[in-house]
């Protein structure tokens, strides 16, 4: 490992470019939570992923790794894939001064987390965040099963970019748009019915609106449902990568 320090009155590009080269692309950059390091300023740390480096900026300071010679393991429970579940992993939050949040995460044993470690050194552990958000567990293993692809030269999967970035592609947007026209017509005409629409018209209107909430809800629960379900089809597809409660070793 190679320690450097980060300018931070440069870019991260800047900074990148003048510490490694230009003969290394960054293909990744994902926000974490390290749980070995005190760091000042949470926003800060990060994994850089090249094709042959990983790099964790905190604060002041870049370590540079070598891929080839890390080995990556998951401890924790695995990744949940029904709303039902994920909503008892919990809420973490990683914030300047919310000291309480921060000790409420490390001591959360079920809570999946990604290590990477050194021949015969002490594994350093995390999990994905965005902003000040602590991220549901099957965004940190597509996060490290990313950086576990690169190192072993794998062929990049899309799917993988779609679990760490939450993207849930395969929304109907025509449905999408009929709802966010129904809404927007609903409250113009809500706008002016005190004036122009008898009261019991005006009850029927809102009854007709609750019904299109009841049936944007089961369509937004079935939608988010069927995404994780796909999720958990590319996660069995890398053979589960851990079992619950125990780590396992992955290369």
């Amino acid at each position: 490992m190679q320690s450097v320090k980060w300018d931070v009155s440069r870019t991260p590009e800047e900074n990148i470019k003048e510490i490694i080269g230009t003969t290394e692309k960054i293909l990744y950059q994902f926000e974490v939570v390290p749980y070995d390091y005190h760091v000042e300023n949470r926003f800060t740390p990060r994994f850089f992923l090249s094709q042959s480096k990983l790099m964790l900026q905190h604060d002041e300071i870049l370590e540079i790794y070598n891929l080839k010679d890390l080995n990556f393991d998951f401890f924790g429970e695995p990744p949940r894939f029904t709303l039902w579940q994920q909503s008892m992993e919990g809420n973490f939050q990683y914030v300047n001064g919310n000291e309480e949040s921060l000790n409420k995460l490390k001591q959360a044993e079920s809570v999946l987390r990604f290590s990477f470690n050194e021949l015969n050194k002490v594994p350093k552990y995390f999990v994905f965040r965005t902003s000040t958000v602590v991220q549901k567990a099957f965004k940190t293993w597509a996060m490290a099963q990313i950086i576990i692809n690169t190192k072993n030269r794998a062929e990049n999967n899309v799917a993988l970019e779609e679990m760490v970035g939450g993207v849930f592609s395969t929304f109907n947007q025509r449905t999408v748009l009929t709802f966010a026209t129904v809404f927007t017509s609903y409250f113009l005409i809500r706008i002016i019915a005190n004036w122009l629409i008898p009261g019991l018209l005006v009850q029927i209107l809102d009854y007709g609106f609750a019904l299109v909430v009841i049936a944007m809800g089961v369509w937004l629960y079935r939608s988010v449902s069927k995404n994780l379900k796909r999720y958990e089809g590319v996660y069995m597809s890398y053979k589960g990568g851990h079992t619950s409660g125990q780590s396992k070793k992955l290369n």
